[in-house]
């Protein structure tokens, strides 16, 4: 198991045990949710494939929601954030983003593909990662990432 399946492993369980709590602590409650489109382009090319994650700084996942706000990158680049439903958006706040850009393989086949992330952890942890974004009430076009 290579260390990033290892990784994402661990942060789908943390991710679902935090959620799981929420959900009980909360019931039904849930923090509203404003639309998120960015884009994510490594060396100016779309990181299509990429999953990017936003991490509120406050270290609180929205109550109710089965995860953090996410979105995988398309082939033009582009990406939409999903907090509750699909391409819902995320809760107003400022955010740390990561990113974690598997190759290789199918999507969900990371181990016995033998993938890792080609950015090599450098966008993959909460505590290093430079990228910063703020979602704001109403319709949020984010500036683009732009990875080295």
């Amino acid at each position: 198991m290579t260390c990033l399946t290892r990784r994402v492993r661990l942060a789908l369980v943390l991710l679902t045990g935090a959620a799981a709590l929420a959900g009980a602590s909360c019931g039904s409650s849930k923090v509203p949710v404003y639309p998120v489109r960015g884009q994510v382009l490594y060396q100016g090319k779309p990181a299509e494939g990429a999953l990017v994650i936003f991490h509120p700084t406050s270290g609180a996942i929205p109550p109710g929601a089965p995860m953090l706000p996410n979105g995988r990158v398309q082939a033009d680049g582009s990406f939409t954030l999903t907090t509750y439903t699909d391409n819902d958006g995320a809760p107003a706040g400022e955010y740390v983003v990561v990113i974690l850009w598997p190759s290789g393989g199918t999507e969900g086949d990371e181990e016995s593909s033998g993938s890792h992330d080609r950015l090599q952890g450098r966008y993959g942890d909460v505590a290093r990662s430079p990228i910063k974004r703020e979602v704001q009430p109403g319709e949020n076009v984010l500036e683009p990432i732009q990875l080295k």
